[in-house]
């Protein structure tokens, strides 16, 4: 039986009445004297104190007890710290409301929470208990944010470890210097956080639970809905609609290719202005080209400004403020505007109007926070939020880097903040200045303003060491590590170097009454793209040497077809910018958030790109009337901001509760009532049931949209999800040879089949082709080795198989072209002697010596395969399901695998060429201890 566990601290520091029949107490405190203890709060794990144990005295002369959430992650301390200190995980959370029940009572005392300790952390926490007892210092080194705060205050409470012994450590790198640091300077658990995280774990609770019942009864079992799952759902569904209502829209553009005399190469221009010549100038317009792409979001990231602004410490700070935008194109509306406007500047004279040079500053984006570099994972490395965060967290945890040993490679990955290390910077324009030169070091430190609300005292991610670039320990990382390994660590030097120098020219051009436009852009100095190459998409060629009331050659004039684009669907990045933007949810909550979303079939990825699905549109639609302050991102927004007043401690958590749920369980009681009449609305424009004339319902199993009868469950009548009433059965002349009754021809999911008009009492069936006459069955000279009839062939989802003719009485199948099991016959053939066509069988499986017969029936075995392997089952399977291990010798000795010519990069063991689900990959000779592998083309022969 689980313990409960409520979120009142332990008395841990007062004395217990030592048990019945426990050993007297020694001189120290003899039994008879030992005072009386109070009783533990309720769910408390009954741990000693820090002075006795059942009685005894009990001297905490162990090491002090260092607990941190993963066991790579006390490795790595570990190693820092020494042997006075004893550094155990607790694998993340070790208590937490309860599985079954809401685990939250609110009234109008307050909130009152039920914790039980999670069952498969029962063994941790008893192992943690007693190190905790005799430790003279136990030491929460648990992650230092919310989620780690709440998790080291629930450790101490679980483990009733006392106040004065209690110590809170957080450091955003695991480093030696940071390690040191940190413990020399320990603080208390920040209650602000905790309360902070139990506010959101509730309001997630009282929310989700109460949603999920409702969207069951409404809609579909097993759906659920939450405070930003739901609001992420609606951007999507909304930009789905958007989608759908855009109305394309032909336009077309002109284009002058242009020549200074004398100069061989040329440049294009484009119209970009018309003098208004009438009252009516409809047939014209200028437009912006949609944003919302990877590459808008890309483009963000930096900016070209005048120059920089000056802090008041003399810093230079990298600016916001981005280049002017480029003139705006002018759409024709009419091809015969188009076509009239070409033949009339044909015989005109271009002639420069006005010439725009400059020298622009390129300046780098900021270090990486955790929005962005799950923004850049997607982007770059084409990676979901959730494996970018997992990569992440591996490299702050700490991998062993040759001598070094484990060591964390970047800071801390859950962070809003922007700023960094004074060291960590001076150590970035030391190494840029002996690499990469002098001039690439800005006169005074790089900062950049963080958003509104980051909490300062967290860094930005950045590698620990600059030192270790991404080359050197290249052999020590796995392919996805050293990916986003050398992402932040391009990303955190180039911050720290001068600008790029661009020089842009723009060109304005008139000919007549149009004016023409050309751009031209020049990379003068590479700066921070020296070590992180800015995109090339938007690259425009360099423009000759033009000067004001310059002539110019026409070459060309053209006019070209173009068509407005709908808004872009969101990818996993720009939804990510969108989430952060708006402030719903937290960056470290994004991936969880994403996965929820996709695993209810609320949405489905193709390509990339976020599709709402029609269960995801039905969950919106019928939330979105009832739950209006759910549903609204200002609000979801508010909720955001709240939360932070109360880690700040500005703000009652239990008052944030109360006042919340007060009036959502108003929105529940009228939604209980609406969305489950709306369930049983007959859908429009659907045929009625064609068994018993009722109105058709929409239903959703599995996300998957189909229409059910509304007198369900007297009549049972489905439909597809495109709602056409199914077609009517054909009678036959047929007869069923096993019930008699007339045999009927209806239509399945793989074309028309006769079936028996008794289904779903008699189930028999035969296929036939177009005319309606039945196709025999292809017998194969083969008997059945359970009931002795010839097989034949049928055909399934995965293409022809052998069968027995007497299914479902004998349901004995197996691949064409497998061996059949001992006393059968020769190998299928067809009636013409050829082997019928068939989808590949795998290897057959022949035993080198005989099997053992089966031990429950005593049949015969024969060699089979599962998922876990080779074993010997039972040939009158599935009367009998009799198995056993494959004996000795049974199956021949398996090849060893051929050397991969190369040498593991982590423990220098040669590489082997081994064969996986998706084909052969290089993997290290000595697994499972090192589990290094790799696709064969980044193999590197020895020399």
């Amino acid at each position: 039986m689980r313990r409960l566990m409520t979120d009142e601290p332990a008395p841990a520091t007062k004395k217990r009445r030592p048990a019945k029949g426990a050993a007297k107490a020694d001189s120290a405190e003899p039994a008879k004297k030992a005072k009386k203890r109070a009783k533990p709060a309720e769910g408390v794990a009954e741990t000693p104190d820090a002075e006795s144990d059942g009685g005894r005295a009990v001297k905490r002369n162990g090491p002090s007890l260092v607990i941190v959430e993963s066991p790579a992650k006390a490795k790595t301390i570990g190693r820092f710290l020494g042997k006075d200190f004893e550094v155990r995980a607790s694998m993340g959370h070790v208590r937490d409301l309860p599985v079954r029940g809401l685990g939250v009572e609110i009234d109008k005392k307050g909130v009152h929470l039920r914790y039980e300790v999670i069952p498969e952390k029962t063994k941790v926490i008893g192992e943690l208990a007693k190190l905790a007892r005799r430790a003279p210092t136990v030491y929460f080194a648990t992650d230092l944010d919310r989620e780690g705060e709440a998790i080291a205050w629930h450790l101490s409470h679980a483990l009733a470890v006392p106040a004065e012994i209690s110590q809170r450590v957080t450091f955003h790198e695991i480093t030696k210097r940071a390690i040191e640091e940190s413990f020399s300077h320990p603080g208390q658990i920040d209650v602000g956080r905790v309360d902070a995280q139990q506010a959101r774990r509730v309001l997630d609770r009282i929310v989700g639970y109460p949603l999920s019942r409702l969207l069951s009864k409404a809609i579909s079992r097993g759906l659920s809905a939450g405070r930003v799952q739901s609001v992420a759902v609606k951007l999507i569904t909304d930009r789905e609609k958007e989608i759908r209502a855009f109305k394309a829209v032909d336009y077309w553009r002109v284009f002058a290719d242009l020549a200074k005399p004398g100069l061989p190469d040329g440049f294009t221009a484009d119209l970009v202005h018309l003098d208004q010549t009438d009252d009516d100038s409809s047939w014209a317009s200028d437009a912006a080209t949609p944003e919302g792409t990877d590459d808008d979001l890309e483009k963000e990231e930096t900016g070209e400004v005048a120059a920089a602004d000056a802090s008041a410490d003399g810093a230079t700070a990298a600016p916001a403020a981005k280049a002017p935008p480029k003139s705006r194109e002018l759409r024709l509306h009419r091809a015969e505007d188009a076509e009239a406007l070409v033949a009339e500047l044909r015989g005109a004279r271009f002639t420069v109007e006005s010439v725009d040079a400059r020298r622009r500053q390129d300046w780098a984006p900021p270090p990486f926070i955790t929005s962005t570099l799950q923004q850049q994972g997607s982007i770059r490395l084409r990676w979901p939020t959730k494996q970018t965060m997992k990569v992440a967290q591996e490299l702050y945890e700490g991998l062993p880097v040759g001598e070094e040993g484990p060591v964390g490679l970047i800071t801390y990955m859950r962070t809003d903040s922007v700023s960094l290390a004074g060291e960590a910077v001076d150590a970035c324009r030391s190494y840029v200045a002996a690499i990469y030169g002098a001039e690439f070091v800005p006169a005074k430190p790089n900062f950049f303003r963080s958003k509104k609300g980051a909490q300062e005292a967290h860094e930005a991610i950045r590698p620990t060491d600059v030192r270790r670039t991404p080359e050197r320990i290249r052999r020590y990382l796995s392919d996805d590590q050293f990916r986003l390994y050398k992402m932040v660590w391009e990303r955190f030097v180039a911050c720290q170097m001068a600008p790029a120098e661009i020089d842009t020219t723009a060109v304005r051009i008139r000919a007549g009454r149009a004016v023409f436009e050309a751009r031209g852009k020049v990379t003068a100095f590479e700066g921070w793209r020296a070590v992180a190459p800015a995109p090339k998409k938007d690259d425009e060629p360099a423009l000759p040497p033009l000067a004001e009331r310059d002539a110019l050659d026409l070459r060309g004039l053209r006019h070209e077809m173009r068509t407005t684009q709908p808004p872009p669907r969101y990818s996993e990045a720009t939804l990510v910018k969108r989430l952060e933007k708006e402030g719903i949810g937290r960056p470290s909550t994004y991936a969880e958030t994403i996965s929820k979303i996709l695993a209810r079939k609320y949405v489905a990825k193709l390509q990339g790109k976020f599709h709402a699905t029609e269960l995801g549109e039905v969950v919106t639609d019928r939330m979105t009337p009832y739950f209006p302050d759910l549903m609204d991102i200002a609000f979801t927004r508010r909720m955001e901001e709240e939360l932070d007043e109360v880690e700040r401690g500005k703000m009652d958590w239990q008052k944030l509760i109360r006042t919340f749920h007060a009036d959502f369980e108003k929105e529940l009681e009228v939604a209980d009532v609406g969305m489950v009449k709306e369930k049983f609305k007959p859908a429009e424009g659907v045929a009625p049931c064609e068994t018993c004339g009722k109105p058709m319902v929409v239903r959703f199993s599995a996300g998957r949209k189909f229409y059910g009868c509304s007198g369900y469950p007297e009549c049972k009548a489905t439909r597809g999800g495109e709602g056409d009433a199914r077609k009517a059965a054909i009678p036959t002349e047929h007869v069923c040879e096993k019930c008699g009754k007339g045999m009927v021809i209806r239509e399945g999911r793989r074309g028309r089949f006769l079936a028996c008009s008794g289904y779903p009492e008699c189930r028999n069936a035969k296929d036939v082709d177009d005319a309606g006459k039945i196709v025999e069955q292809q017998k194969t000279g083969e008997m059945c080795e359970k009931c002795g009839a010839e097989m034949v062939v049928k055909k399934g989802r995965r293409g022809p198989f052998l069968a027995c003719p007497r299914y479902p009485e004998c349901q004995n199948a197996r691949d064409i072209g497998s061996s059949p099991a001992p006393g059968v016959g020769d190998a299928l053939t067809s009636p013409d002697g050829a082997a019928p066509a068939a989808r590949p069988a795998r290897p057959a499986l022949t035993a080198l010596v005989p099997l053992p017969p089966c031990t429950k029936c005593g049949a015969p075995t024969s060699l089979r395969r599962s998922f876990r392997g080779v074993f010997c089952g039972c040939t009158k399977y599935p009367e009998c399901k009799g198995t056993a291990p494959v004996p000795p010798g049974a199956l021949p000795p398996r090849e060893p695998p051929k050397p991969a010519g190369a040498d593991c990069p982590n423990c220098g063991k040669p590489m082997v060429i081994r064969t996986g689900k998706r084909g052969p990959f290089a993997g290290c000779s000595g697994y499972p201890k090192c589990k290094t592998a790799m696709p064969l083309e980044d193999i590197t022969p020895k020399a």
